[in-house]
Parts: C-alpha cells; structure tokens; sequence
C-alpha cells in the first residue's frame, strides 16, 4: 500500500489546518537487474553486493532508447566506482520524471538485495533490490501536487502487477528461448 502523500497539520495560528507534502519515501523496486549494462558488464555481481542502507544515485536518462523517462538507479562499490544496478519501474518513472525535469533532486537509498525465491531446479538465482526513493517534498509546486497521490499509488500498483521480464522464472515463467530446448520442452 502507498504512503499517504498529504498530511493534515493543525497550526498554532488559530487552529488553521495545512496540507504538508509527505510523499516520501517511495518504496519500489529496481527493474532491470537481470540485464546488462551498454558496457556488456552484468548487473548481478553488483545487485548481489548491495546492502541495507547504502546510498544510491538517481539519474534521469531522457534519450534512453526504451524509455524517454527512464530514471538510472547506481550504486558505489567498494572503490568508489558507479556501477548501474537496473532503473525505477516505467509506470513509477513516468510519474517522476516529469518532476526531475522540472528540478526535483531525487535520491535513493537500498532497502534490501535479497534472491527471489525460485522454481524449479534448472532456474537460475535472480538477486533483487528494494530501494527508498527520497527528494525535497517542498520543492514540488502546486500544480505539480495536484493529482500526485493517485498516480504514484496507480504506478506502484502496476508496476507490482507486471513483473519485471527477468524476474519471470522464478514466478513460473520462463524468459524466452533461452530456456527453451531445441524440441520445444522447458529446459
């Protein structure tokens, strides 16, 4: 369940309420952890290496081939090198986005890196991250606030309802082909 957005605050002057931003943290997932990088480095070595806690960089990425909304989700190894651990959800990043444009700094923090659990012998380990989106509330304006409630609750919903491609075998699936022998049976 999302967290409410808006609070209602009693003020000292004269009992007057006020409506304050509390749209944050936004707990999510990291999508994409599956695939790898443009460099051709897997994400897996990295996710597995996550812990509780660390800090994380958001980056928009407006000309990502994809998705024009795209929000890059990094993580800083033991070097200090940025590694590329996946993206916000789409539907989450389409609400965001727009608000990254206009300035909204947003950072991240890792909730858990934990394997999804999986079925069947011949599916391989999946490791995934929760992550805590956080930002400065106050530097979304009025128009931006109207409606912002329900479109990040309708978009953590959907995405919770379609999973990530490369969570799908060990929600039963299969990925593609890969997992498929040359006669048609499930590998």
């Amino acid at each position: 369940m999302a967290p409410a957005l808006y609070l209602k605050v009693i003020g000292p002057a004269r009992g007057v309420a006020r409506e304050v931003l509390t749209v944050f943290p936004i707990q999510t997932r990291v999508a994409g952890v599956t695939f790898e990088n443009a460099d051709g480095t897997p994400r897996q070595p990295f996710v597995r290496r996550v812990r509780s806690g660390d800090p994380l960089t958001l980056s928009r990425e407006p000309e990502n081939p994809f998705d024009p909304n795209a929000i890059a989700v990094s993580w800083a190894d033991e070097t200090g090198t940025w590694r590329r651990l996946g993206y916000v959800p789409r539907a989450l990043a389409s609400v965001l986005a727009p608000l990254v444009d206009d300035g909204l700094g947003l950072v991240g923090r890792a909730v858990r890196a934990s394997k999804v659990p999986r079925r069947g012998l011949w599916t391989p380990t999946v490791w995934g991250v929760r992550i805590a989106i956080e930002g400065d509330a106050e530097a979304i304006g009025p128009a931006q606030r109207s409606g912002l409630e329900p479109a990040i609750a309708q978009a953590i919903a959907l995405d919770e309802a379609t999973p990530d491609p490369g969570y799908a075998p060990v929600l039963g699936g299969h990925r593609g082909a890969e997992f498929r022998s040359s006669d048609g049976w499930s590998a």
